[in-house]
């Protein structure tokens, strides 16, 4: 999983920077005369846009000073200047980071990126300076959290899994990396620091039911109140927010297809609009069942933004109560507990078993890749394979009967 893209991805085109040389003389207690010489340089403008300056000084001679102003402005033209700054990562995250990447990451990820910070990194790493924090160190606090956990005053807690840990790497490697951009890090620690390897704790694997299983729940599930959200979601693979996000203007029930375009999350316990994960809107194709339920359900007159989900008082539901009363229909049932998001994996589950194309199933899931796809679905494959394998040798049977003697 690599790091993702930081606010800037590139260094800041700086252009021509201004500084010059400051004489300052002072006098002691003795009446002795005393001269210094301090470069003084423009630094890029802070996130307030207002102007920043930086002394560098004082020197005995005048000549000192030129040579550290002229090092100075040929690093900042080059990009390579690096503040000498007592900042702390907790001061960089809580007073300019969380500003600056705000607007620039969904809501979601956002709220997920500081809550982490919040509970696991800044409570280990946020009082070190930022010219501090080495790969070593690093290292060392994602070997302590993969052990323990969150930390809750002097207790510990549990182990963390492995991947957990490498998405808290890939939160800190941003933060830090926007740090550099800005001048405050010549190089991102977290760029060399190691996480916990993967498989050295089992993970959990995927929840899913059987064929039999899912048609006995939509069967038995069908007259409750929420029964079309789980349907479409088992159906056509999509995620919760997906499915509450579905308005009627993006189905297609003659052409039994619909369009994902929006998706509805919960951020702090507030549901909010956003795009798709990937932020690409993709078709998905109904089958005649459910297509034939969307025109039965369809309103005849409806407004243009009109959501196919919609609770008795008019408005949307939360995504948690429809995951709440997913698990109250599973426990009226006999069937395993497995929660909403598992309806996805079923699908993708389902389909890969029964031979649809790998790269069918990615496009329906709206994965990046097909390849993301096999990576997250290996479990379906050996029994693919063992298929493959009696397909081939079937093929050599066929030729060989009808072979003339």
């Amino acid at each position: 999983m690599a790091p993702q893209q930081s606010l800037s991805p590139n260094p800041p085109t700086i252009g021509i920077m201004k500084g010059h040389i400051h004489r300052r003389e002072t006098v002691d207690k003795r009446g002795k005369r005393r001269t210094r010489w301090y470069a003084i340089v423009d630094l890029p403008k802070g996130p307030n846009g207002k102007r920043r300056q930086k002394w560098h000084g004082g020197f005995t001679t005048r000549r000192e000073a030129e040579l550290v102003r002229a090092d100075i402005l040929r690093k900042l033209e080059h990009g390579t200047y690096v503040e000498d700054t007592t900042l702390t990562l907790e001061q960089w995250v809580t007073n300019t980071w969380m500003a600056l990447a705000e607007p620039q990451l969904k809501p979601t990820t956002f709220y997920s990126y500081r809550r982490n910070l919040e509970v696991h990194l800044l409570p280990r790493l946020g009082h070190h300076r930022l010219r501090d924090l080495t790969p070593l160190l690093l290292t060392a606090t994602y070997a302590e959290i993969f052990s323990f956990g969150r930390v809750r005053g002097r207790k510990k807690g549990t182990a963390l899994a492995p991947a957990t840990v490498q998405y808290l790497h890939i939160i800190l490697h941003r933060v830090l990396e926007d740090a550099r951009t800005a001048g405050l890090l010549d190089v991102n620690p977290a760029s060399r620091a190691r996480t916990p390897r993967h498989g050295v704790h089992e993970q959990p694997e995927q929840q899913c039911w059987t064929a039999q299983q899912l048609r006995t729940f939509l069967e038995q599930s069908d007259h409750l109140p929420w029964s079309l959200t789980w349907r479409l979601a088992a159906m056509t693979g999509m995620r919760r927010g997906e499915v509450l996000g579905l308005r009627w203007k993006d189905v297609d029930v003659a052409a039994r297809q619909l369009r994902v375009t929006r998706t509805l999350v919960s951020v702090g316990g507030v549901t909010r609009e956003s795009t798709p994960k990937n932020g690409r809107p993709r078709v998905v194709d109904l089958d005649q069942g459910t297509a034939q339920l969307l025109a039965t359900l369809k309103p005849a007159s409806i407004e243009p933004d009109a959501r196919v989900i919609l609770g008795p008082d008019g408005h949307s539901p939360s995504p948690d109560l429809i995951s709440r009363s997913f698990k109250l229909a599973i426990a009226a049932t006999d069937l395993p507990i497995i929660r909403f998001h598992d309806l996805r994996h079923t699908h993708a589950t389902l389909s890969l078993a029964s031979g649809v194309p790998v790269r069918v199933v990615a496009e329906r899931l709206g994965h990046s890749s097909p390849g993301f796809t096999l990576r997250r679905y290996a479990h379906v494959l050996p029994g693919m394979q063992a298929q493959a394998a009696e397909v081939f040798a079937s093929l050599l049977t066929q030729e060989q009967e009808v072979s003339p003697n």
